[in-house]
């Protein structure tokens, strides 16, 4: 301490100098010399009483008064002597923080050289991680879009800009979330230059504190209350806005039916509490100066405080010590579960405001923070260190506890490393809106915002729930604050608005991997619109669909010769021989596969597979009582077919029919499958198991995703759905559901559900649910979507129970089979083999045809019915059934006059004029070295035709000529020398050629169509554009983005190319000279 410079005036200033200093303002450096003089300056002579004259009478002194003087001086020193023990053991227990918290990092990292770049590496990856399941969480925003196209198309105008609207905004904070998950990702690398940098020269030590304690004082709270006032005993007798806040507001995440994240988010909770205490020790100076001159009341309000939180501490872990080995040893032993981890985040609560009053003495001695960025650079490395030791200790524990093991651990780790870097991101978005927040910025942006929130809240008509409104009143707000504040900021607004445009600190040195991380990122994105935009264009089209009710069968039927002929989707025939005296059943003495002699109310694998592949044909025709009844041939007695009276044509999203079995008492109910004519279809199977799809690609590149249980993916695809419903988005309805309607009106016999690829799913899903036996074939897994798709069933929510997916369910599975592949399967799986995995990449393993032929010829025909059963599939197959049904739409006097219209005088003159320069710029630029290469390229476009090579296909071929026939109209050639032509008619002449040497006309005529289209779009609709001066001048150009992912240099083009990729060269040109 400064000795002190008072100056000595008169007597009254010397007399007021000379008193002696208030003990409670002494540093404790002064407070044991203060001590000492105070004892040595009280005497006893100074309180006895003072000898008198014996001549004078004698006088007794009362002493009260000096043994009060005695007495107050006594405290005075007991005091002083306590405030020190309090205030030493503030300071000790701030050395034995340390000692954890800073000094065992700093030992770590200086004795494993590796620590620093392990640490990292963890901090990285699990950061990118969790960015890349927000990723996943996009998707599904995008697909709940993409399905919800369809209606938002046929809502009226403001309605459907509305709507757009709530998804923009819901998108938005998404993308923002995200990319301020980015930037903490990036900037951990170099521990956060810019974040030091605001720190360090720009705020309050005690702001940052108590911005970063926000998160944690809101999620404790409602930890301890939620759980109590939102059990289902309470919610009955409660309010409707106290039932609104429990079951639809994030409040239902903290309930007992989500225990898992109830139990991880308290975890990371105080992982992140941990991170606070070093926050407060490292940022703040040390505590004997910080505190320096706090008052005796205060002192021992934070001693006893201190000493309170301590009992209770060591309280709280003997107790827990005690539990793990069933003993009571402590009054806390009574309590129940719920009460022992309300004691605990009570305690936790305890020490943030210990923590938070220690800031606030700070006030009188601290105002800035330490401006020395190296020392703030360790800080944040060994916040880091805490961050992974933490989950370490907790996935070990997990680990080895006799109750949770290596399933439960992975899980937990999983959600933790999602909600720690929530919490991270959280706190940085409110030190960010903290900076950018201003009376008058709030004033213009909150009504505004409210006001565009109530308009789209009350025009988009989603739904009465607030959902829409917080969520675009918070997204106008953040656009709106942004803007007014971006031309007024402070300095720490610039730096944090800096902080948001960059990640990298050091420009000249850019960080490791950090530009393939951005271009995975663009990449992400695109495949994201890619999705959002099939997806939409599939919704919209099954409007149109609907609309012209243009439902073509993708499967039909036919019998001839004692046998049966099923053509599906014109790629696949089944030719199935019926079994007569000539003809023999096929028989297997001793079956091949364990589930052959398997029956399920009688019915074996083959029945049920016949009645799957019923469902496949016309609804509306009686093909499949015909089917079924040939099949069968009253083997199984009679077979009565019902025919929902709503079906895909009619007005349904789901094809089913019932077979009922009276000989067996039961009922076949029959599922059908995706069809490739009904576009609702596409968008049904992505709904319902795209997520696990974007797992197996996520854990491409994440390897840990690998080892996650199922249990982990069903959690998150749960948490992914109730996301959605906080946000006020919600699906259209499921497909299952008219089935389970149905299922549960038959009483009074068995069922058994059967279907193939998408119908085995929906089948195997309503089997688990009203408990009913399933055989399917060929369905997608269903372990990791289950709790998704039954969470909420007719808008209830329902407890899901997973091991009824393994009840009762039977699933015959070909092995390539990709469908398959797509999530877990669940049951008993019979695997069988494919022969023909070659075929159109693996899909020919999974169609239903190729499973029934396989069964037959490993089990037999059970009931003597098949003797012959034939597979065959030709993808080439669907073209030429295509054409036939192609040129009598496009050859109608319609298409004619429409085209007509389309070309009229004045874009005829200037299609004229602008195939004239095409064809001139692409002959003057052939050189003499092209005209070599022209006899090899004719050479082998007049040979390929005709053998077909099986690289360069018949129509490939010929669009190839074709173009290069447009692109050089004025290059002479003759037909074997007979007949002389020009190039634009060589595509025509092979074309004729090749009809008198008797090939297929349909894929040479496909090829020349699409080359013009080619050619038109390529070459002649860019000149087009330019002279009627449209934005969007080349259709088939490469995506910029594409451009800069695989190229990222700008291109740089020394004056105007040319280029003819066919070149050619014609001496008879008239402009050449």
């Amino acid at each position: 301490m400064a000795p002190s410079t008072h100056r000595v005036t008169d007597a009254t200033t010397n007399t007021r100098n000379s008193q002696p200093p208030r003990p409670s303002s002494l540093p404790e450096s002064e407070l044991g010399s203060f001590l000492r003089e105070q004892s040595n300056g009280i005497s006893d002579e100074q309180f006895l009483p003072q000898k008198t004259n014996s001549r004078t009478k004698k006088q007794h002194v009362f002493p009260s008064s000096l043994q009060y003087c005695k007495l107050n001086a006594f405290r005075c020193t007991q005091l002083v002597l306590w405030r020190r023990r309090y205030f030493e053991g503030i300071l000790r227990w701030e050395a034995a923080l340390r000692m954890t918290f800073v000094d065992f990092p700093k030992l770590l990292f200086q004795r494993v050289d590796s620590a620093r770049t392990i640490v990292s590496f963890f901090f990285v990856y699990v950061m990118l991680q969790a960015l890349a399941i927000l990723w996943g969480f996009l998707f599904n925003v995008g697909a709940v879009l993409g399905e919800n196209m369809s209606t938002i198309v046929t809502m009226p105008f403001i309605q459907a800009i509305c709507v757009l609207v709530v998804y923009v905004s819901v998108m938005g904070i998404v993308l923002s979330f995200g990319r301020a998950t980015w930037i903490l990702t990036w900037q951990s690398l170099q521990n956060f230059p810019l974040i030091r940098r605001i720190i360090a020269c720009e705020c309050t030590p005690q702001a940052v504190i108590f911005t970063v304690a926000m998160p944690m004082l809101i999620i404790l709270p409602s930890l301890i209350t939620v759980p109590s006032h939102c059990t289902s005993t309470v919610l009955k007798e409660s309010s409707t806005l106290v039932h609104a806040m429990c079951e639809e507001s994030y409040l239902k995440l903290l309930t007992d039916k989500h225990p898992v994240f109830q139990r991880a988010l308290r975890i990371s909770t105080a992982i992140a509490i941990c991170q606070f205490i070093q926050l407060c020790l490292e940022i703040l100076p040390r505590w004997r100066s910080a505190l320096a001159g706090l008052s005796t009341t205060k002192t021992f309000v934070l001693g006893g405080w201190l000493l309170g939180m301590n009992f209770l501490g060591g309280l709280w872990t003997v107790e827990w010590s005690a539990r793990h080995f069933g003993l009571k040893v402590t009054p806390l032993s009574d309590l129940t579960n719920y009460q022992w981890e309300i004691f605990g985040m009570a305690l936790l609560v305890g020490w943030i405001i210990w923590f938070l009053a220690i800031t606030c003495f700070t006030y009188p001695n601290v105002s800035e923070c330490d401006s020395n960025k190296k020392a703030l650079s360790g800080f944040f490395e060994r916040l880091k260190f805490t961050f992974v030791f933490g989950q370490g200790i907790v996935f070990f524990r997990a680990c080895v506890h006799p109750n949770m093991g290596f399933v439960h651990a992975q899980l937990e780790l999983t959600i933790i490393n999602l909600l720690l870097p929530s919490i991270y991101v959280v706190s940085l978005i409110c030190l960010r809106m903290v900076s950018l927040l201003s009376a008058r910025a709030v004033l213009l942006a909150g009504p505004l915002a409210l006001g565009i929130a109530t308009v789209v809240f009350v025009g988009s008509k989603m739904t009465e729930k607030p959902h829409v409104f917080v969520v675009v009143s918070l997204f106008f707000f953040d656009r709106f604050l942004r803007s007014e504040a971006a031309s007024s900021l402070s300095g720490m607004g610039q730096s944090l608005q800096q902080m948001l445009q960059e990640t990298s600190f050091d420009k000249k040195h850019p960080l490791l991997g950090h530009s393939a991380a951005k271009k995975c990122v663009y990449i992400a994105i695109a495949i994201l619109l890619i999705f959002v935009g099939a997806l939409s264009g599939f919704s919209v089209l099954s409007v149109l669909q609907k609309s012209a009710k243009w439902f073509p069968d993708a499967t039909s039927v036919e019998y001839k010769n004692n046998s049966i002929h099923i053509h599906h989707t014109g790629v696949v025939k089944l030719h199935l021989g019926l079994a007569n005296k000539t003809n023999p059943a096929i028989t297997v003495d001793d079956p091949l596969y364990a589930s052959c002699s398997n029956r399920w109310n009688g019915l074996s694998l083959i029945d049920l597979a016949f009645f799957a592949e019923a469902a496949y044909f016309d609804p509306l025709s009686n093909d499949t009582a015909e089917f079924i009844s040939t099949i069968f041939d009253n083997e199984l007695g009679a077979v009565h077919i019902y025919l929902p009276e709503l079906n895909t044509k009619t007005g349904s999203k789901l094809d089913f029919f019932e077979a009922q079995i009276p000989k067996l008492n039961t009922s076949v109910i029959s599922v059908r499958g995706t069809d490739i004519w009904r576009f609702t279809d596409f968008i049904e199977d992505v709904k319902m198991f795209f997520e696990p799809v974007v797992f197996s690609v996520l854990s491409s590149v994440f390897p840990t995703i690998r080892i996650w249980p199922d249990v982990t993916f069903s959690t998150l695809i749960e948490l992914y759905s109730e996301m959605i419903g906080l946000f006020g988005l919600q699906h259209e309805s499921w497909y299952y559901q008219e089935l389970l309607d149905y299922v549960t009106s038959l009483t009074d016999r068995k069922v058994v559900l059967t279907g193939h690829s998408m119908g085995g799913g929906i089948a195997r899903l309503v089997g688990s649910i009203v408990g009913t036996t399933s055989v399917t074939f060929s369905p997608p897994g269903i372990v990791q979507s289950y709790s998704k798709l039954v969470h909420h069933i007719g808008g209830t929510s329902m407890k899901v129970d997973r091991a009824s997916l393994h009840h009762r369910n039977v699933a015959v599975v070909p092995e390539y089979d990709p469908i398959t592949m797509i999530d877990a399967q669940a049951g008993m799986i019979q695997k069988i083999s494919c022969d023909t995995p070659h075929l159109s990449m693996q899909l020919s393993c999974h169609m239903l045809e190729g499973t029934i032929c396989n069964l037959v010829e490993h089990c037999g025909s059970a009931r003597g019915r098949i003797s012959s059963c034939l597979f065959e599939h030709n993808i080439a197959r669907a073209t030429e059934d295509m054409i036939p049904n192609v040129l009598p739409i496009i050859s109608k006097p319609e298409i004619y006059v429409l085209v007509a219209v389309t070309f009229g005088r004045r874009y005829r003159h200037h299609l004229m004029i602008i195939e004239r320069e095409v064809y001139l710029q692409h002959a003057l630029h052939i050189t003499p070295d092209a005209s070599k290469r022209l006899i090899r390229h004719f050479i082998f476009d007049l040979v390929a035709p005709f053998v077909n090579i099986h690289f360069l296909g018949s129509s490939l071929t010929f669009m190839m000529v074709y173009l290069w026939g447009r692109r050089n109209e004025h290059v002479r050639m003759s037909f074997l020398g007979l007949f002389p032509f020009t190039a634009p008619y060589l595509p025509w002449v092979l074309f004729s050629f090749s009809i008198l040497l008797g090939n297929s006309a349909t894929t040479d005529l496909m090829g020349i169509i699409v080359g013009h289209i080619y050619y038109f779009l390529e070459d002649v609709y860019p000149k087009i554009a330019s002279i009627r001066g449209w934005k969007n001048q080349r259709p088939l150009a490469t995506p910029r983005i594409i451009c800069y992912l695989f190229d990222p240099r700008p291109v740089v083009v020394d004056g105007e190319q040319v280029i003819n990729d066919l070149g050619a060269y014609d001496n008879d040109h008239p402009h050449m000279e």
